[in-house]
């Protein structure tokens, strides 16, 4: 069974994705920060397959939670899917040099969710 690292600030949106994500055969585990998504990501004691965050968090932006994970994570290659109200930033992320997998836009529709993350974990 595949886990995602869900973060997202928000509580319920948090319990909404998972809520899908398990409906489909994933094991979740929730941050609600990027700093504590880091926390889990560098556990050597806990397998994250995929990491579906909120661009906006309120301790770190997406472009510092990617450096961070591309930089320093134990898994530098995983995939990493932003959600966010706000248009795609590709054209940032090439002028830094950053990587993600794919961007979903909020509010999120569940069945182009579970398409993105089945894509990113075949």
């Amino acid at each position: 069974m595949k886990t995602i690292l869900i973060v997202d600030d928000f509580v319920a949106m948090r319990k909404t994705i998972g809520v899908i994500l398990e409906e489909h055969g994933y094991r979740t585990v929730h941050a609600g920060g990027a700093d504590n998504a880091l926390t889990l990501l560098f556990d050597p004691g806990i397998s994250i397959d995929l990491v579906l965050a909120d661009f906006f968090l309120p301790d770190k932006n997406g472009f510092e939670l990617l450096h961070e994970i591309r930089h320093r994570s134990l898994k530098p290659d995983i995939p990493v899917v932003f959600m966010s109200s706000e248009q795609h930033p590709a054209l940032q992320f090439r002028k830094v040099g950053l990587n993600f997998s794919a961007w979903i836009k909020k509010p999120v529709n569940p069945e182009m969710l579970i398409f993105k993350v089945r894509r990113m974990l075949a």
